[in-house]
């Protein structure tokens, strides 16, 4: 009997071989893509090396120049009028006590000028008591630029609004210094602008005392009447506007006047002292009102 060989043929799973291949395709797909995520983040990556290589570190780059960035060599005498046992005018239920209200614009002033690097001189800065002697020594022994002295005012009948006092030389600087700032306080908000004055209340004779004895270009703000409710109103809401007003036309007049050019840069001689303002005073003794005087403030001292 003849042997013979039986071969056996595999059988082929076409099915299954089209699926593997698709598989085997998709692996190497997703492999490309990755590679070439990989290798384009790798390039971006040595891009941005590069270009930061070539840019100076951020702390080394100027900052834009902004007024609230610019430093002034400025030097002013902030005056807070009254203190201690010296109230100054009060309210009709003496609730209100101009000392009070003086301070505290003339704190919140202070660190406003001080954001423009202006160097701040105060005659006090709290609840005490100076003699207007005292308060003018400040500003002239420190050869201030320019001084500000902020009071409130007081009426017996109805009366209301801002004005600012200079001396009745009618020095041009301290003229530009009130209206300046009366223009300023003005577009924030105030009742009645009753404008620059000279001299003292009731009298254009005589002056008031801080007016008449600082060396440099100064005024006296009454910004409102304490003994109205409206001005007193004015007054608290808006306290920190007035503040930055006075601050902003103070740096104003810094320019106006040629102290400091408008970038801050020193100008003029330092210190920045006017001629004598006493020339048309009477008297050096500027502490009672006249006669004649028509304000319910006998006991304020100037």
């Amino acid at each position: 009997m003849e042997n013979k060989t039986i071969i056996k043929r595999t059988r082929i799973y076409w099915d299954r071989v089209i699926i593997a291949a698709i598989c085997l395709i998709a692996l190497l797909l997703v492999i490309t893509r990755i590679a070439s995520g990989i290798f384009s983040g790798n390039k971006a990556s040595a891009q941005e090396q590069t270009a930061h290589s070539t840019e100076k570190p951020e702390e080394s780059r100027p900052e834009s120049v902004t007024p609230e960035k610019i430093s002034y060599d400025l030097t002013v005498c902030i005056d807070a009028g009254h203190g201690a046992q010296d109230s100054g005018c009060v309210n009709a239920d003496s609730t209100r006590l101009e000392k009070n209200d003086n301070l505290a614009i003339s704190l919140r002033l202070r660190d406003e000028l001080e954001k423009y690097g202006v160097k701040v001189i105060m005659t006090r800065q709290d609840d005490s008591f100076l003699e207007l002697e005292q308060r003018v020594e400040t500003a002239n022994a420190n050869n201030c630029d320019l001084f500000v002295c902020m009071h409130r005012n007081a009426y017996t009948g109805s009366m209301n609004g801002t004005e600012i006092w200079v001396s009745n030389a009618r020095p041009k600087e301290d003229t530009v210094l009130a209206q300046n700032i009366l223009s300023a306080v003005e577009k924030v908000g105030i009742n009645n602008n009753r404008g620059v004055c000279y001299g003292y209340v009731g009298d254009e004779n005589v002056n008031y005392y801080v007016n008449s004895h600082t060396k440099m270009p100064s005024c006296l703000v009454e910004l409102g009447f304490l003994t109205d409710e409206s001005d007193n109103k004015l007054f608290d809401e808006h306290i920190d506007d007035y503040s930055k007003a006075i601050a902003d036309a103070v740096i104003k007049t810094s320019v106006d006047l040629g102290i400091t050019d408008k970038n801050g840069k020193r100008t003029a001689q330092k210190p920045f002292f006017t001629a004598d303002k006493t020339a048309l005073s009477k008297t050096d003794t500027q502490r009672k009102k006249p006669a004649s005087v028509i304000y319910n403030a006998d006991e304020k001292e100037y």
